[in-house]
């Protein structure tokens, strides 16, 4: 049995796989989460994958069960990020324990170099700490799968990132002026 008929077996790989990308990046970047999302209407998007049992809470937190090639289920934690207001981030914390930090790793590698290989993203293979991560590029979306002290997928928007960075970099700047001039 071939890779592709692993995925062909597993229901829900295969609709990651089958997820279609829009043109517009930010638009439906997992589970129907969109950049630019108000706190209300990620909120009120939550309240609706609940009821449609696509997500669950446990200890406050949300929850998708993510299945691998194998059909192992890991209950992945989605974490949301917002700048001003408005989502840019969603994180996924993949558990420990279920496989090894690499095996997991080297399994969502697998499922995500098919599927933004075959939408066009440029792939980038990168060290964190020691550690093999991938970087997946199209337009403002970036997604990050690292393996340092858990497996995390970080979709980013790109632009607001960047914008994020530069007002740190300047909130930086100013107070080494203003240290500076205390000399």
């Amino acid at each position: 049995m071939g890779i592709l008929d692993i995925f062909k077996n597993n229901i829900e790989t295969e609709s990651i796989l089958n997820n279609e990308i829009t043109e517009n990046l930010t638009e439906n970047i997992f589970l129907g989460f969109r950049f630019g999302m108000s706190p209300k209407e990620a909120n009120e998007h939550i309240k609706r994958l609940i009821a449609q049992n696509r997500i669950y809470t446990i200890e406050d937190k949300y929850v998708y069960d993510f299945y691998t090639l194998l059909g192992e289920k890991l209950q992945t934690v989605i974490l949301l990020e917002y700048y001003e207001d408005k989502l840019y981030q969603l994180n996924l914390i993949f558990p420990l324990g279920i496989m090894s930090l690499e095996s997991m790793y080297n399994e969502l590698k697998d499922i995500y170099d098919i599927k933004y290989d075959k939408e066009g993203f440029s792939i980038k293979k990168y060290q964190m700490i020691g550690k093999e991560s991938t970087m997946y590029e199209k337009g403002d979306l970036q997604i990050r799968l690292t393996q340092v002290l858990h497996v995390q997928i970080t979709y980013e928007n790109t632009k607001t990132a960047m914008e994020i960075a530069q007002r740190e970099l300047d909130e930086m700047a100013k107070l080494s002026d203003s240290t500076l001039s205390d000399i």
